[in-house]
């Protein structure tokens, strides 16, 4: 049954391949709230980037990956990679579209309950911006089907400059920091609340998506100092940004962002694995920037660790530096 599977999705993925050939890129970034069916199920998250080519005047195929959370931020985080296969009713600024998506949820934390994914869509494009509903449904290598109902809202690059917009105009970006905020951890029951402090160092691919709208891809180290100890993290996470125009004569250009993704920290100790969400505001200089922004974390231990769970809200002051 499982080989099954693989083969089932190594075949839906070469089909993206074709596309490719002699066509022009065009990347999408989305973002998906996904709302469960089934009795007791969570409603999640999921922001998804990646491209299709035309084969036919109104017929795309491709490929892409995401990472997916509670909205809860509750657990580990699941990344889904599938290949798309999209229709579009004609060829008008608002067009509607009917769209398929199979591929493969992987799922971090137990690779056994990972899920292959059969997404079908329709909706309607206004110029680059699209807003469709589907049916998703998730049927995992052990356990029950899951059933789901997905809203995408995205953006998708047209045209002849598609690609060169999304990948010859991408920049790095390295930022340092520094983060002090709560915990709140649970422990047989019972809930021990404490101040900790955090140091980072990260490095940030961002890929323009419009004059004003960036999509990033990061990791980097963080260095967490609780009350006692300390934890050193790998963050991996995906970024959306809007730039506002310069305000000022100074090349001023203020920007809100926000980070979503996760945190791998050592497996030995009291070291902790899970979800981040950080809304941040900052402004721009020539290649400068500075930021403030707010954390939250929904975190679960290492199998080593005698504590249960940990959540945490934290202020962050930031230094970027672009490249």
């Amino acid at each position: 049954m499982k080989k099954a599977k693989q083969i089932m999705v190594g075949i839906l993925m070469c089909l993206a391949i074709p596309a490719t050939a002699q066509k022009k890129a065009e990347p999408f970034i989305e973002i998906q709230p996904v709302i469960g069916l089934d009795k007791g199920s969570k409603a999640s998250l999921q922001l998804e980037a990646g491209s299709t080519w035309k084969v036919h005047d109104m017929i795309s195929l491709g490929f892409g990956a995401g990472i997916a959370t509670s909205l809860k931020f509750e657990g580990y985080p699941s990344i889904p990679v599938f290949g798309r296969a999209k229709f579009n009713f004609g060829h008008n600024s608002i067009t509607p579209f009917a769209m398929l998506d199979l591929g493969y949820m992987f799922n971090t934390n137990d690779f056994e309950y990972s899920s292959i994914i059969i997404n079908p869509t329709v909706g309607v494009q206004i110029n680059n911006y699209y807003l469709g509903i589907g049916y998703e449904a998730l049927i995992p290598n052990k356990g029950e089907l899951n059933n789901n109902i997905n809203i995408k809202l995205g953006y998708q690059m047209t045209g002849d400059d598609g690609l060169s917009r999304f990948i010859k105009k991408s920049y790095g970006k390295v930022e340092v920091g520094y983060a002090i905020g709560s915990k709140k951890i649970g422990n047989d029951k019972k809930e021990i609340t404490g101040i900790g402090k955090e140091a980072f160092a990260r490095i940030i691919w961002m890929f323009p998506v419009s004059n004003q709208l960036e999509f990033g891809l990061g990791s980097g180290v963080d260095l967490f100092t609780p009350s006692e100890g300390q934890v050193v993290s790998i963050p991996l996470y995906a970024r959306l940004q809007y730039d506002f125009p310069s305000v000022t004569n100074l090349e001023l250009c203020p920007y809100i962002s926000g980070d979503i993704g996760g945190k791998l920290s050592d497996e030995k100790g009291d070291g902790f694995t899970g979800f981040f969400f950080e809304p941040q505001v900052g402004i721009t200089y020539n290649r400068w920037s500075a930021g403030i922004g707010v954390h939250f974390g929904k975190y679960e231990p290492s199998k080593y660790s005698e504590l249960e769970s940990c959540s945490s809200i934290g202020y962050s002051l930031r230094l970027g530096y672009r490249f």
